[in-house]
Formats: structure tokens, C-alpha cells, sequence
């Protein structure tokens, strides 16, 4: 499957900052259907938004904790824009959603980097 998305992207038929219909970025739709490697390619390209937030509130960080995609959140994480802290409209920061869903490492990177805020 990577390479097919690789392939994809080069031939620009995959746009990797494109937001669909539902306010949600590509990145976001390969979250919500457990693609990690496509995730994982959209990632790579450096092309897409990682501090986007979409209409319901969601950023790409917190919407890849809500759906348990670990390594995906870690990439993320590690470009250093993905909007950590954003609270979004359940109240919630990415850190509480990698905490509510288990994701171990994800909170511990979040809490190195300095993204447990009390007032959260």
C-alpha cells in the first residue's frame, strides 16, 4: 500500500492538504479508516496542514489520538506543528484523548514536551 500512495501523491492524484466535504483533511479520512501507512505517506510529504483545525474543532493531532493510531500521532508530534494543545469542543486536548484511548507513548511524548497543562 505505500507504494501505491507514494506513486499516487507523485502523480499528484492524492493531495495531501485537500479537505473533503466534512471539513476533514485527507490525513484525517486515513486516520478515521485505520490506513496508517497512507497516514504515514501523507505525513512524509511535508505537504499537508498539521496545525489544521476543522469546523467541529478537531486538529489533525487530536483527531489521529481519538482514533488510536500511535505511530501516526508520534510523526506528528515530531514535526513539531500539530497544535497540542488545541482544546477541542468535548473539552479535550490530544493528551487526553491519547490517555483516554491507551496510547502510552504518545502521552509520555506529550508530557516531555512540556503539553500538560494544568488549566486542561
Amino acid at each position: 500500500m505505500t507504494e501505491v500512495t507514494s506513486e499516487l501523491i507523485k502523480m499528484g492524484h492524492v493531495k495531501p492538504d485537500h479537505i473533503d466535504k466534512y471539513d476533514n483533511m485527507t490525513l484525517i479520512f486515513a486516520c478515521q479508516n485505520r490506513m496508517t501507512e497512507v497516514a504515514l505517506e501523507l505525513i512524509k510529504t511535508g505537504k499537508f496542514k498539521p496545525d489544521y483545525i476543522n469546523k467541529n474543532g478537531n486538529t489533525v493531532l487530536s483527531q489521529t489520538c481519538y482514533y488510536k493510531m500511535q505511530e501516526v500521532a508520534l510523526e506528528l508530534i515530531k514535526t513539531g506543528k500539530s497544535k497540542p494543545d488545541h482544546i477541542d469542543k468535548f473539552g479535550y486536548t490530544a493528551l487526553i484523548w491519547a490517555c483516554r484511548n491507551k496510547m502510552k507513548e504518545v502521552a509520555l511524548e506529550l508530557i516531555k514536551m512540556g503539553h500538560a497543562k494544568p488549566e486542561h
